[in-house]
């Protein structure tokens, strides 16, 4: 009869926990700020690792339904079997990558473990026994965990909210996050090496060969009202690099193709700072046969070609003025 009471709490609660995780799930991603197409593809990359925290939370879920006496072990026993069942699984699924396109990781089986845990955390009514103190000794670990397999959705979330807070600041490189909001093949990362304002910047180090870039991929889109774009690069080597910064629209994602289609501009850096300063006029006018939509700024990006040695640059401050 114990183990009955159990099972059936598991059977009902359970059940209700997956359909409100579902509702609430799609209702996140309907209502989160992706203004268009190429947000909404930021939005689903950042956010594609956690698709592992839900895959083992349903996956977690389903053994629970089809093997009822896990129920009847103790809660440490079931932390242990559905963790060492995750992990199993999930290592030979990364296994298997090592053989396709797709490259092995294994941060995803933290992901793939964080499912778990909160699937006996939440679904497991041997929680409902416990002390109050015990309970909150449980909840810490396994919380952590799925912070840190839900931080790409999280992220992008508390990034859309500081681009709005900060704007005509675009990005002034004070946080951790704002990295999260580039991607390309140059290597960066937040520093504090050097920095023109505040106390960081974002170093960009650019290897040898034929293309390297950084893109800013998460930003404010309107940028009618203002007369420039304003940002400061730090030149670490000995000699003049050349750099170019592209700005686009929410029509032209594809930047590897359509060069003639956004703004482009070569810039001839010296070493030290280099203040850069442009009117938003010769922006909109950049594309060879239309107008940039000033209204619907999609990104920006910095990136070099034919890269004979490589360089490192701090970029700063990127900000809008009249």
């Amino acid at each position: 009869m114990k183990n009955t009471k159990g099972l059936f709490q598991l059977s009902r609660i359970g059940d209700h926990y997956i359909l409100l995780g579902i509702v609430l799930l799609f209702s996140f991603i309907m209502v989160a700020p992706i203004k268009d197409s190429f947000s909404e593809q930021h939005f689903i990359e950042v956010s594609w690792n956690s698709g592992h925290v839900l895959y083992f939370f349903l996956f977690s879920y389903v053994l629970y339904k089809l093997i009822p006496s896990l129920n009847t072990l103790s809660m440490s026993r079931q932390y242990l079997y559905i963790g060492v069942v995750c992990l199993v699984i999930g290592a030979c699924i990364e296994l298997v990558q090592l053989f396709t396109h797709r490259s092995a990781s294994l941060n995803d089986l933290v992901y793939n473990l964080a499912g778990g845990m909160a699937a006996v955390t939440f679904l497991s009514p041997g929680l409902t026994g416990l002390k109050h103190r015990k309970n909150i000794l449980i909840y810490i670990p396994v919380f952590m965990l799925l912070a840190y397999g839900l931080w790409g959705p999280i992220g992008f979330v508390i990034n859309s909210y500081l681009v709005n807070k900060n704007f005509p600041v675009i990005n002034a490189f004070e946080s951790s996050l704002e990295k999260q909001r580039w991607h390309g093949q140059a290597t960066f990362d937040i520093s504090t090496e050097k920095s023109s304002e505040g106390e960081f910047s974002f170093k960009i180090e650019f290897a040898r060969g034929h293309y390297s870039s950084a893109k800013l991929r998460q930003m404010y889109a309107d940028w009618v009202g203002y007369r420039k774009l304003l940002f400061d690069i730090y030149n670490n080597e000995d000699k003049s690099v050349q750099l170019i910064v592209s700005v686009y629209d929410s029509s032209d994602t594809n930047t590897k193709t359509n060069y003639a289609n956004r703004f482009n501009r070569k810039l001839e850096l010296q070493p030290g700072w280099n203040s850069i300063n442009i009117e938003l006029s010769e922006i909109k006018n950049g594309p060879k046969n239309r107008q940039l939509l000033m209204q619907d700024i999609a990104g920006m990006m910095f990136y070099a070609m034919r890269i004979k040695s490589p360089f490192t640059l701090y970029l700063d401050n990127i900000r809008l003025g009249d």
